[in-house]
């Protein structure tokens, strides 16, 4: 009589396979059981809050750029809620990386990602709206997308995406240059907001010195 594991059991073989996805699709293969234990947060090698940087290992792998690994883990992060996951899974659709280009299915993407806060994913939903990518073309909701993204988020990607269309009229815009310089202000203010957080982001990362 063949095995048939329970649930348990199988989530626990699936934790001890490590990170090649691969492996993890071959067995899901093997039976229903196999197949709804990957599911679970109990399959997976690493805590489910750190399955987006793990897709981010392969993605950016010393050796090599495996997109489809970290679009795997991506796609296990976004079931669980991960807002950057589903902005980078937007990102694949919206490119033509690894998945076939489809700029409505990346539109969704990082719709999902904005409404739970991701601010880079504001910033293509407003550039989506603003040029109809994926989208039907809506100038009032990329100003508004824009004007979040600067004064909710402080984001500067924002703030010179206003600049932009009020100095050069985008869109049917009327140009506007005291709006432009006033926003143009605030991207300086945040730009430099930006650059000082990670400057000190990476003195944190620097290993100390070692003293005798």
């Amino acid at each position: 009589m063949a095995f048939a594991p329970d649930a348990h059991v199988a989530a626990v073989v699936f934790s001890h396979l490590g990170t090649e996805p691969s492996d993890r699709v071959a067995l899901a293969e093997v039976s229903d059981v196999f197949k709804d234990a990957e599911k679970t947060d109990a399959s997976l090698p690493v805590p489910p809050d750190a399955l987006y940087a793990l897709g981010l290992r392969f993605e950016h792998g010393e050796e090599k750029k495996e997109s489809d690994k970290a679009l795997y883990w991506w796609r296990k992060a976004a079931e669980r809620g991960d807002a950057a996951a589903m902005c980078d899974i937007g990102c694949c659709y919206f490119e033509g990386n690894v998945v076939p280009e489809d700029r409505t299915t990346a539109f969704c993407w990082f719709e999902k990602s904005a409404s739970l806060g991701n601010d880079y994913a504001t910033y293509r939903v407003g550039v989506c709206y603003e040029l109809g990518l994926g989208v039907k073309q809506n100038v009032p909701k990329a100003l508004q997308a824009y004007y979040d993204l600067a004064t909710i988020f402080s984001y500067s990607h924002g703030a010179w995406a206003l600049s932009e269309i009020y100095e050069h009229g985008r869109c049917g815009v009327p140009v506007d240059e005291e709006k432009a310089r006033k926003w143009y202000r605030v991207f300086e203010d945040l730009r430099a907001d930006e650059e000082a957080s990670e400057e000190e982001s990476d003195s944190d990362e620097e290993p100390e010195t070692q003293t005798n």
